[in-house]
């Protein structure tokens, strides 16, 4: 076993090498915690870095006292395996990627031009104290700048930074992971394949890696066309965009909307933490044509308890703010989380641990498989300004100290992270410690393992920023794709590992779920998770949005929402915090033949009337009378781009299967057309705003007279089955 998050001070260099506590009698049916023996940053710089960056700027002090003049590659690689196995974000010259961040986690809203003017000032110092010493700035976004800052230089920025900031490490999010079935089972593809494919639309896709994308777009499976917005500009540490190996999740997401949205315009953005967040929302803002969406298959912990709270849910905010809907996963940790009331011992002790369960367990036990990292996040409900947590993991006899989060202050959340190398499923002890303040709710998350936890809770486990309080922010939950045709109120779809709601803020999550599991060039055995079910949902909506691109963003939410309700409002009856409003999915629209109608050649002649049928679909589409106009085009070899209805729609019941369907009536403008072969499209509006489009045979009815078609002034007309026309 190693320890992965342990790096030393140098007043304990030589002894903590070395040692290791040794506690006895442990109970059974209680497993009781050592106290711990760590030290923490000096009062000056406590609340100005993260406690694990102090350590590795201390370690690198030390190793320059004990070690020879110079440094040796002995010396450097002891050193980039004690930062890297505390999971910082290492260059090749040892330079640590960092976030420097402002007040208020680094978030600005509606400011004066005065306030805003003081916040640049402020910036322009922090870039300064990084210039000074040796750091890389990477992106800016608010009050927060992400930066490469040497190691042995780490406290002394802190010490120089304005009243307020503070240095962070950089946590990466964490990831929510050939045509798909992505398009058939939302219904998208009779969208897509009517010419509603996305054109008109601009999607981003915000994610942290897009391997394998050039091999993509050869396939055809990826735009070719795209905006690359790279935020990951250190070449030492960045592999070139796109090309091959095995990170290929953002390459995935995008495959997953391109299935559905394969016309529309394209923005990709690789990031590496929050500030590259904030910098793509930006972008989306600044450049981005609309109508806009973005979508977002990442996880963001420890950014904030309470809803709207952080950095994230501010990206978010700020995306939903200027107009483009953001659809984000809602997270993939319902079997790797953990939230109760803090339960001390009794005597109500600080320092003390928490206890897991009335008979005073004071561990949740989590087995990692061999070879694999956790990362485990600890957040707390810190709205009273003093309590304070810390995070521990011990071996599985709670000898050995295995890595732990000591952060001080209650603004500061807690991270660690540790592999298992024993090659055999290893048993850990996960620890949660009061160092100050009150018993206040709080929530541990575990990510990028398969490790199983003693003490789960399902609810209230998605991430941030579903806990964002805007409609335009649209968090997704996942069902595979095979069961994404079932009836209302069918239980049991949702996979195991979705997140549910409710947020610690009360908000019903997620708002919607998508098919998960579809397959793609990337992803040929299925691309899993709720970061596959949001791209399906944002490139059907995009798809959707580009049947009408003047529709306003929240009349295409909307309709979303209606139609999950409608349709695919599976487990418990309306919004709750399983399946959100339910699956998300397009109604049909179908145009057919009349019957008795034979599939003959028929030729118009000018002034004659095209009949269109739309027809009720009996899984998706129950109550036609939703359509509230229409308009038919028909393929550029007939010379007519349109013809314009003559009457309002007749609801009358054309296939004999006693739902209502719609009856069209359309003017021809050309003569000596031949119909037979041909293929249009009808498209129109809902009555809740929302566009539609269908492309199938148009064709002209027999003999018949429609109930309520007033203002139909011209005869019905019979068209013969033979090639010529009657007039």
């Amino acid at each position: 076993m190693i320890s992965n998050n342990r790096v030393f001070g140098p007043a304990s260099f030589a002894k903590a090498l070395i040692g290791v506590a040794v506690f006895t009698s442990l109970s059974a049916s209680a497993e009781l915690l050592p106290e711990p023996r760590a030290a923490k940053p000096p009062a000056a710089v406590a609340e100005r870095m993260d406690t694990v960056l102090w350590e590795a700027d201390a370690l690198w002090h030390a190793l320059g006292m004990i070690s020879v003049p110079y440094w040796d590659a002995l010396t450097q690689a002891f050193l980039r395996a004690k930062l890297e196995g505390a999971g910082l974000d290492v260059t090749p010259g040892l330079d640590i990627l960092v976030e420097v961040v402002g007040p208020n986690d680094g978030v600005i809203f509606d400011v004066d031009e005065e306030l805003r003017s003081a916040f640049e000032a402020e910036i322009d110092q922090v870039r300064t104290v990084l210039a000074q010493n040796g750091a890389r700035i990477h992106s800016v976004w608010m009050r927060r700048v992400s930066a490469s800052v040497p190691v042995g230089a780490l406290e002394r920025v802190a010490r120089e930074l304005p009243a307020g900031w503070r240095v962070q490490r950089s946590l990466r999010p964490g990831l929510d992971a050939v045509a798909g079935q992505g398009p058939t089972v939302t219904n998208s593809a009779g969208y897509r394949d009517a010419g509603a494919d996305g054109a008109g639309v601009t999607i981003g896709v915000i994610d942290v890696e897009y391997d394998n994308y050039w091999a993509a777009v050869f396939n055809g499976d990826a735009p070719g066309g795209a905006t690359i917005v790279d935020y990951c500009t250190d070449a030492n540490v960045c592999t070139p965009f796109g090309w091959g190996g095995p990170n290929r999740h953002g390459t995935g997401c995008v495959e997953a909307a391109y299935d559905h949205a394969p016309g529309a315009t394209w923005r990709l953005y690789r990031i590496r933490n929050l500030t590259d967040l904030g910098s793509a929302v930006q972008d989306m803002i600044n450049n981005a044509s609309a109508p806009r969406l973005i979508t977002h298959s990442l996880s963001w912990y420890n950014t904030g308890w309470a809803d709207d709270s952080g950095a994230a849910c501010a990206a978010a905010l700020q995306a939903a703010q200027g107009g483009i809907l953001f659809f984000t996963s809602a997270g993939n940790r319902a079997d790797s989380h953990y939230q109760a009331m803090f339960a001390p011992a009794p005597g109500n002790p600080i320092p003390g641990w928490h206890r897991f369960d009335p008979a005073g367990d004071e561990t949740n036990n989590i087995t990692i498989p061999p070879g694999q990292t956790v990362k485990f996040f600890l957040q707390w409900n810190n709205a009273d300004g003093v309590t304070d947590y810390d995070l521990y993991l011990y071996n599985a006899d709670i000898t050995v100290e295995l890595a732990k989060s000591i952060n001080v202050g209650a603004a500061t959340f807690e991270f660690l992270t540790y592999t298992n190398t024993t090659g055999v499923p290893e048993v850990t002890h996960l620890g949660v410690r009061r160092m100050a303040g009150n018993a206040v709710e709080f929530e541990l998350f575990e990510s990028r393992s398969a490790a199983t936890w003693q003490y789960l809770t399902p609810a209230s486990s998605t991430t941030s920023p579903s806990n964002t309080n805007h409609r335009n922010v649209v968090s997704v939950g996942a069902v595979h794709y095979a069961n994404f045709d079932q009836p209302n109120g069918t239980p049991g779809l949702i996979m195991p590992y979705s997140s549910r709601g409710p947020t610690n803020g009360g908000l019903t999550a997620p708002d919607l779920c998508g098919p998960t599991n579809t397959t793609g060039f990337s992803y040929p055995g299925g691309f899993g998770g709720t970061s596959c079910a949001t791209p399906n949902v944002a490139g059907m909506v995009a798809a959707l949005w580009s049947a009408g691109t003047g529709v306003l963003p929240q009349v295409v939410r909307d309709a979303v929402y209606e139609w999950a309700l409608a349709f695919r409002d599976w487990g418990p009856a309306g919004r709750e915090n399983t399946y959100g409003r339910g699956g998300a999915i397009l109604p049909r629209v179908t145009a057919d033949i009349m019957p008795n109608q034979l599939p003959n050649p028929i030729v118009l002649g000018r002034g004659y009337t095209i009949y269109v049928g739309i027809l009720a679909d009996g899984d998706t589409f129950t109550n036609v009378a939703t359509v509230n106009a229409a308009s038919v085009r028909f393929g550029r070899a007939l010379n007519m781009a349109a013809a314009v209805p003559v009457a309002p729609a007749a609801q009358i019941d054309l296939n004999g299967d006693t739902r209502q369907d719609l009856l069209f009536g359309f003017r021809t403008s050309e003569a000596g057309f031949d119909m037979a072969s041909w293929r249009g499209v009808v498209q129109g509006y809902f009555t809740n705003g929302a566009p539609f489009a269908c492309w199938d045979t148009v064709v002209v009815l027999m003999p018949f007279r429609a109930p309520g078609m007033q203002g139909h002034a011209e005869p019905l007309v019979w068209m013969a089955p033979r090639a010529g026309r009657e007039e």
